[in-house]
Order: structure tokens, then sequence, then C-alpha cells
């Protein structure tokens, strides 16, 4: 039999990362798809064709739902610092972007885990921002949106990155002066960069140079971006967007993460939807009593003299008089209880 391999599976907010590791800690096979919300249906596409045969181990990120069965969960954090030991154990700095957390963690000079700071439960400033502004521009995704940021050569509006409700102002801003799609897009990946360094680096930036992984890292734009900012070499590497699946399948390859006989299959490893849930409470009914709203007129107005859009028209009928309380609606003009004058 073919030595036995660990499989890791870390799914996040957007997209669903798997890898393969074998006993030597060699990535055996790997991939990242995105998930839209349906992740038994995304893990059970990607390992439709995945050989399993010689699998003896499952393991998950700790945030990974419980659909996915695994032998033993790691945190993301614990998965981030274990991958950057085996594969960056030299840069003092490693920025990790997200679909929906980022975070910078910092190791000494033996590469020693040092610290690690992230943002709130916000997801300002991550891949789902951009995913979210890339659909308000009309691009196919954020890959569209880094592609034409790149490529821009003008001068790129202020964006901001913290809120979308902001950043939608200030896209619409943006086009009424004139700017371009690039120009948009660079502005875009120019905030979000901003705001990363903002809310993870106070006081001096951080000495040395800076791996940045995760998907956010894969758009050139926003990397090129964080390493003007904080004027460090930032490097990309090979698994970037399947980093913490690695550190995730190390973690287990070091604890003893295997306790399958045999090779699991796929109805093994992912459970279908709703499988395992619980309901404690029946369901909502309909509701009763609910007040009834079209005790009103109601007609289209079709303008007769303009070409302009038909108009919905509501006509209310007028609140009943109440005792003591003025009426400063009456048909003469008086107010109630008040002689005319």
């Amino acid at each position: 039999m073919r030595a036995s391999t660990i499989l890791a599976v870390d799914v996040g907010s957007v997209s669903v990362a798997i890898v393969e590791m074998d006993r030597d800690h060699q990535v055996v096979r790997h991939v990242s798809s995105a998930h839209g919300g349906r992740v038994p249906v995304a893990v059970r596409a990607l390992l439709a064709d995945w050989p399993l045969d010689r699998v003896r181990g499952v393991v998950a990120t700790r945030l990974t739902p419980e659909c996915v069965q695994a032998s033993g969960r790691v945190d993301w954090i614990t998965a981030l610092v274990t991958a950057h030991r085996l594969l960056e154990p030299a840069a003092p700095n490693l920025l990790s972007v997200g679909g929906e957390r980022f975070a910078l963690i910092r190791f000494d000079e033996d590469g020693n885990y040092r610290s690690s700071r992230g943002n709130t439960s916000c997801a300002a400033g991550t891949g789902a921002f951009l995913d979210q502004q890339a659909a308000r521009l009309g691009l196919s995704g954020a890959a569209e949106l880094a592609r034409l940021a790149v490529g821009n050569t003008g001068t790129r509006p202020a964006i901001a990155s913290r809120c979308s409700v902001f950043a939608k102002t200030d896209l619409i801003h943006a086009q009424q002066e004139g700017h371009s799609l690039p120009e948009i897009c660079d502005g875009l990946c120019y905030g979000l960069a901003r705001n990363l360094i903002d809310a993870l680096v106070s006081g001096e930036p951080p000495a040395g140079d800076v791996v940045m992984v995760g998907g956010v890292a894969l758009n050139e734009a926003v990397a090129h971006h964080v390493s003007t900012i904080l004027a460090r070499p930032v490097h990309v590497p090979e698994l970037s967007p399947v980093f913490a699946a690695v550190g995730a399948a190390a973690w287990a390859v070091d604890s003893g993460v295997s306790d399958l006989e045999a090779a699991p299959g796929i109805d093994e490893l992912v459970r279908s939807d709703g499988v395992g849930r619980s309901y404690y409470h029946e369901p909502l009914a309909e509701p009763t009593g609910y007040p009834d709203f079209t005790d009103h007129e109601h007609f289209v107005y079709e303008p007769e003299l303009t070409s302009g859009p038909a108009v919905e028209v509501d006509l209310y009928a007028p609140a009943p008089r109440t005792a003591g309380r003025a009426d400063a609606g009456s048909a003469d003009g008086t107010a109630a209880g008040l002689p005319p004058s």
C-alpha cells in the first residue's frame, strides 16, 4: 500500500480550499474554489474526481462548517503559523487577507511566533468588499476588477473602503467626475490596502519582508499598494489561496491525526444539506389579524403632454375627526372650536 496522506479542508466565507499532504509534509494535491454559500455542494464537486485511496486522516480549520467530517480541527491562526514555518520560515511578517478575515502575524528572528492582530467581525477591507464593489460596477467579479486596476495609468480617485455605503457614494462621485473604470478599480484596491494597514499597523511599519496569503493576495493591485504603503517588499507564494489548509494539514501530520482504517468516501467526508440539523420550535405560521391597508383609491397616472413614465397614485381617505383635537384641515379653514373670522 502506498504511504498514507492527510486531507485538509479550509472553508471561509467565500471559498473552499482543500490540500492533500503526505507524511513528509509534501503537498500532493491542492485546489480552491468559490462555494457561493453552498458549502456541501462545493466540497463534493471538488472531491468528485479526487483519488482518496490513500487518505487516512481528515482535518479542518475550526470555522469550517460541521458538514465536513474531520478527525481534528485547528484554529485559523495556528494553521497560518504552521504553514509559515513550513513554507516561508525566513519571512518576519505574514499578512493573510481572505473574503471575511484578515490578520498580520509577526515572527522573531528565529521564526518563532511573536504576535498577531486581526480585524473585528466587520468584513470591510476584505475580499467580500471587493466582490460587492465589482458587482456594483457591473464586472464579472473581483478578478476582473483586479485586472483593470493593474492596467490603470491614470489618476485613481479616493474611495472609502471602511464602509460599503460610503464606497457606493464615492463610486458615484468618481463616475460623475469622469474617472475611467480602471481608475475607479485602482482606487478601490488602494483604499482596501490602506484600510488593511491602518487596521493592522500602529506606529512604525513592521521590519523586513511581508508574505501575503489568502484569496486577496492574488489581486496584484492590492499587493502592490500594500508594498508601497509599507515601503517593504511583498511576496505572494504559489500556495497563497490554500495557505491555511496547508497549515492545517501540516498540523495534522505533526499531531498524528490518522484514525481511518480505510480510505473515506465522499459521503463519509461531507454531509448533505440539512442532515444533522435539529429544530426545536415549530415554523412560523401565516400571520392572523394583520391590518389591511387597501382601503384607499389606487390608480396609475399616465402623463398626456410628456413622454415620462407612468406614476402609481394612492389616495388615502382623510382621518376621521376626534373630539377635543384641533382640526387644522376643516372645510372653512378654521381651527376646531374657534369661531370663524
